[in-house]
């Protein structure tokens, strides 16, 4: 995460309010003393990667990845990056660390362009996606108050946001909600949806459970997010995509009943007055669900897990079991790899993952070999990737 001195203030009351605050929901799994006393004034990304070292703010990365970034950051201070309109970009690649999106060659180790999305009101940059007009939707944290997350759609050549839809805001007897954004995608029918880590809802008590998702008409930005209720993903939300019939897909953390864990959930009619959730793959802690993309025209489910480093295919309607595994994606000579999400290109050859230790995972689907594409600036806590054109 990464947080200017400029919003040390909204800072605290961000930090407050996502972890210790009303309707908090990962207070079953850690506690955060006095937060008052923990953040005093501006904050660090260094600062921010220590509390998370130590167990006082949530993250979705192993240790090993966050001492990655602690490390990395330290000896590598945040990079000027210039934005390039001509620029042809093959593949998108979010920054969290730095809170850019870095646009590369199709190698993915040549940056050609850079939109500093902390700049637009977008920090700490995590799932993304390329539609079919070429636009780029990119899901982040939080604003520039870091009050709470914002999803932001790009023009091609634009290192401007054509439209910010913010996760904040709700309609009576619901009082004041907000969410940090974790992913996003969309549908043919104009539905703009994002994944929340957490989210904060008082109405008018601050005791709702955490809102997991939640959806925008794709041409009403500053309308206030709907929610899409999932009663199994009650701890922390993770990626999402949707099918060619329009069903939602959605990894995240929860319980059903005494099992807990990663799990998947598929919520059909999530746009409708009663969406209808089914749990895919149970509560467990033996995979570390993360990315979800929809490919093949729709027609395909790819669920990376982090902790094997394999992203399973499955043939929609769900079968329930994988038809292919792509992966493992590749190592680091200290042994560490996390691949966190991404998507295809636009013939579904091939497929590029976000990695937390500081690369981009690139598999060829037909021969599964698979390489790391390295930057000196594409370095630590890299969330997600996305092929210009997608398969979208």
């Amino acid at each position: 995460m990464r947080f200017s001195s400029a919003a040390a203030t909204s800072l605290f009351i961000a930090v407050v309010i996502a972890f210790t605050g009303c309707g908090s929901n990962l207070q079953t799994t850690q506690s955060l003393p006095n937060t008052g006393a923990l953040v005093k004034g501006p904050i660090s990304e260094v600062e921010v990667l220590k509390l998370q070292l130590a167990g006082k703010l949530h993250s979705i990365f192993p240790r090993e990845a966050l001492l990655h970034a602690l490390k990395t950051i330290g000896g590598h201070p945040r990079p000027h990056l210039a934005f390039r309109r001509s620029s042809s970009v093959s593949l998108w690649v979010s920054d969290l660390a730095y809170s850019y999106v870095i646009g590369t060659n199709g190698s993915g180790k040549q940056i050609v362009t850079a939109i500093d999305t902390g700049q637009n009101g977008c920090s700490d940059p995590n799932g993304i996606k390329v539609d079919h007009s070429l636009n780029l939707w990119v899901a982040c944290s939080f604003n520039s108050s870091m009050a709470n997350g914002v999803v932001q759609e790009y023009k091609p050549g634009s290192s401007t946001p054509f439209a910010t839809f913010n996760d904040a805001g709700c309609n009576s007897p619901c009082t004041s909600f907000n969410a940090s954004a974790q992913d996003v995608a969309f549908d043919s029918n104009g539905h703009v949806f994002a994944a929340n880590g957490d989210s904060n809802e008082c109405d008018p008590t601050c005791s709702a459970p955490l809102v997991a998702a939640v959806w925008w008409p794709s041409n009403s930005p500053s309308s206030v997010p709907a929610p899409i209720e999932d009663p199994n993903i009650n701890n922390f939300g993770g990626f999402l995509d949707v099918d060619a019939a329009g069903n939602l897909y959605m990894t995240g953390q929860g319980c059903i009943g005494t099992a807990c864990g990663y799990l998947l959930d598929e919520i059909a009619n999530p746009t409708g007055a009663s969406p209808t959730v089914v749990n895919l793959i149970p509560p467990s802690f033996s995979a570390d669900l993360e990315g979800v993309y929809v490919s093949n025209g729709g027609t395909v489910l790819n669920v990376t897990d982090a902790a094997s480093r394999k992203t399973s295919q499955y043939h929609l309607p769900w079968t329930g079991v994988p038809f292919d595994k792509l992966g493992p994606t590749v190592q680091n000579v200290a042994g560490f790899g996390q691949p966190v999400s991404g998507g295809f290109n636009y013939a579904d050859k091939r497929l590029a993952l976000g990695d937390a230790f500081g690369w981009v995972d690139i598999g060829r689907v037909a021969t599964n070999a698979w390489t790391a594409a390295t930057n000196i600036d594409i370095n630590a806590l890299n969330v997600g990737a996305a092929f210009v054109p997608s398969d979208k």
